[in-house]
């Protein structure tokens, strides 16, 4: 139900972990669900950018926390092309 759209350009890092992330201001979640949806990933960005999300809510984030079925790859993915 949210979403947003990053350049590769702006990930700071990429960390696979499941520990609570303190709510606040710079840290979303792509689910809807927020904290009650557990998340494996977290995305750190070296900008602000925008998450969009139901009935036109824009919310501002610099940290992002979602859930993906290969963590490892995925964490891979981000830095073999960061170092590109």
């Amino acid at each position: 139900m949210n979403e947003s759209t990053i350049d590769i350009k702006e990930i700071d890092s990429v960390e696979t972990s499941s520990s609570p992330v303190e709510p606040n201001k710079e840290t979303r979640s792509l689910s809807f669900l927020g904290e009650l949806e557990g998340h494996n990933i977290i995305i750190r960005l070296n900008k602000e950018n925008t998450l969009n999300g139901i009935y036109g809510a824009k919310r501002k984030f610099k940290i992002l926390v979602r859930y993906v079925d290969d963590k490892v790859q995925f964490k891979n993915r981000i830095e073999n092309t960061l170092q590109q």
